[in-house]
């Protein structure tokens, strides 16, 4: 199981290794790719430091391990986490002293920003797996070597891809005369993962009374071809939703025809559908030796979760103008221009056009 897991991992890490080499070589400076391997020797150097007690307390967790004494166990991984502790310290305190030398242990300092920063981050990567190493020896020592090449292996794959995304979308157009046209498109979906809870017992009024009008001969809306005495929901309905239990009674509806009393199927799912919202771009970039011109147009078109509401349809222009003239000067111009079409949008919180307060209020 070891070997298996370790041989396709391996392979896995240098394949990944390449292809992340070859995309740091085409897409950042000679400079960035020289200190990554710099950084990368001068702290091979200090984990010297360590001089192979891990190898050692693995060897002695053996014994202790055959025999199931877990007290001795704990006091070797005591001592081991102990000396790891003192190791980082070390790593620190001699990666913290190096930093005034790193001119002299660079030929050609290149071109690169914030040269110190990038050192200490790579310094504080190293001095942080120290202080967490020390667990992945009791793994070892019980022969489950595959749990921490599969996760390790798992994770510098995972760092990679990462490392590859935040290149790609971060780094900024080199001065090289050319025109770029790129698309991009986006689709989400929206769903209600649970419906509320919505009572479906109480019709329309509170404090269990129909608070409705009845078809009597009194009421300006009365209508002799209707029951006489029957309780129409068309007229006074209450935006209450506690009155008297809809029972099947026999009722005026607010179609002005006689129904059941009851309440209606899907009442509260029929309110819910599947929204999505759909982004579709494309832009155009002119790039120069001084100046850079890019226009772009972006289309969203949607709707929401709430049946009938929210159906946007959005276009937005944006043309970006950037000059460098001098060292001390630039121009950046940017005008955006955005046409929103949305109909029936939604009201919130608080109003009678919202319909899950008049659902709960």
């Amino acid at each position: 199981m070891n070997t298996s897991v370790a041989f396709v991992a391996q392979v896995s890490a240098i394949l990944m290794g390449f292809f992340t080499r070859v995309v740091f070589t085409r897409m950042l400076s000679e400079g960035y790719v020289g200190i990554n391997g710099l950084f990368t020797d001068i702290l091979n150097i200090l984990s010297l430091s360590e001089l192979g007690v891990g190898t050692a307390i693995t060897y002695a967790l053996y014994a202790p391990i055959a025999k199931g004494d877990i007290k001795k166990q704990q006091i070797l991984m005591r001592m081991f986490r102990t000396f790891y502790r003192m190791t980082a310290l070390f790593v620190m305190a001699a990666g913290l002293c190096l930093i005034p030398f790193l001119n002299i242990l660079m030929k050609d300092r290149p071109d690169v920003d914030h040269l110190v920063l990038i050192y200490c981050l790579y310094l504080l990567n190293s001095v942080v797996s120290y202080l967490l190493i020390y667990k992945k020896t009791l793994i070892d020592a019980h022969q489950m070597n595959y749990i921490t090449v599969l996760y390790h292996n798992g994770f510098l794959v995972l760092q990679d891809i990462c490392q590859i995304i935040i290149l790609i979308t971060t780094k900024k157009a080199s001065r090289k005369a050319g025109l770029g046209v790129s698309y991009g498109f986006n689709m989400m979906f929206n769903t209600l993962y649970q419906y509320p809870m919505y009572q479906n017992v109480y019709g329309s009024g509170n404090g269990g009374q129909l608070h409705t009008g009845i078809n009597t001969y009194d009421k300006s809306w009365y209508d002799p071809s209707l029951p006489y005495g029957m309780a129409n929901l068309t007229t006074d309905y209450s935006q209450l939703c506690f009155g008297m239990p809809m029972l099947g009674f026999d009722v005026i509806g607010r179609n002005g025809q006689v129904k059941k009393y009851v309440p209606g199927d899907n009442n509260i799912s029929g309110l819910y559908q599947t929204g999505y919202m759909m982004t579709n771009s494309v832009s155009i970039d002119k790039v120069a030796e001084i100046a850079s011109i890019r226009f772009s147009y972006t289309n969203t078109h949607g709707n929401d979760i709430l049946e009938g509401f929210n159906e946007r349809d959005r276009h937005a222009f944006n043309l970006r103008t950037t000059m460098k003239l001098k060292k001390w000067l630039s121009i950046d111009v940017n005008t955006r221009y955005t046409i929103d079409n949305v109909d029936n949008r939604a009201f919130r919180n608080n109003s009678n056009r919202n319909p899950i307060y008049m659902l709960t209020s």
